[in-house]
């Protein structure tokens, strides 16, 4: 008889074959229960200043494979990665997002300006705003201020200093009033006195019409008279005639005094 060991060996030291169980014996077959370890998780994200994230996950919102996302507000941009995911590590894969105003070129005084610059993220960033002026004798042609806007443009920037031409301008308007009131009161003048000459003239030639008038008068007054005296020296020569050459007393008239008294005459 051959005795067998329990790991299937002979007591005399060969190895025997086990039995082969028969196919019609049923198999017991057991379930396998499997313990799972916590999911990985990821340090708390925190929101950048101007701006905000938002977490997603399967797991969780900072769990593994949970997927963070950053956005800025108007005005600012992501300084970084805007993604962010968690991993088996407990690390997230990019470090935090923080968000930068949003710059503008930096502008050049203007030819004989200042410019002055100030603003809350800077100089030349979002919301800044610049102020031009010009110098003595020039005037701002453009905008007196500009603002730097959140497209990363200024709001204008074409200003330019240009000589200031209004004094010339009023000066010239000046001298052309002054030039007409002078030529007017001028002119005033000359038809016053033009006026005054012809009223004098018409004066003086209405007295001359007076007194040729009066002398016409006068002269014709003379006529009158010095015909009514000669009309008188006349009747009275006339007298003088007929006493002259009356007939003599007691004989005819001499021929010799008549002819003297015609010659007389």
């Amino acid at each position: 008889d051959h005795h067998r060991d329990s790991d299937g060996t002979d007591t005399d030291g060969t190895a025997s074959p086990l039995p082969t169980p028969h196919p019609s014996a049923e198999l017991n077959i057991l379930p396998c229960v499997c313990l799972c370890a916590p999911v990985q998780s990821c340090p708390a994200i925190t929101k950048p200043s101007h701006g905000s994230v938002k977490c997603e996950g399967l797991y969780g919102e900072q769990h593994f494979q949970s997927e963070c996302t950053f956005t800025c507000d108007v005005g600012f941009i992501p300084n970084g990665t805007t993604r962010t995911r968690c991993q088996d590590t407990g690390d997230w894969s990019s470090p935090g997002t923080t968000c930068r105003a949003v710059p503008c070129q930096a502008l050049d005084s203007p030819q004989y300006g200042r410019l002055n610059c100030s603003g809350l993220y800077g100089d030349t960033h979002y919301n800044a705003s610049c102020y031009f002026s010009c110098d003595g004798g020039y005037v701002l042609h453009g905008d007196l201020e500009t603002v730097c806007q959140d497209s990363g443009n200024w709001t204008s920037h074409d200003v330019q200093c240009v000589p200031d031409i209004v004094p010339q301008l009023l000066f010239i308007l000046l001298s052309v009033i002054v030039g007409v009131v002078a030529m007017f009161l001028l002119l005033l003048t000359v038809i016053t006195c033009f006026r005054k000459r012809k009223k004098g003239e018409e004066r003086t030639q209405h007295l001359h019409n007076i007194l040729m008038t009066q002398k016409q008068q006068q002269t014709l007054e003379d006529a009158r008279y010095a015909k009514r005296m000669t009309g008188r020296e006349a009747e009275a020569d006339e007298d003088l005639l007929y006493t002259n050459v009356s007939p003599r007393r007691g004989g005819p008239p001499d021929p010799k005094e008549e002819q003297d008294i015609y010659e007389n005459l």
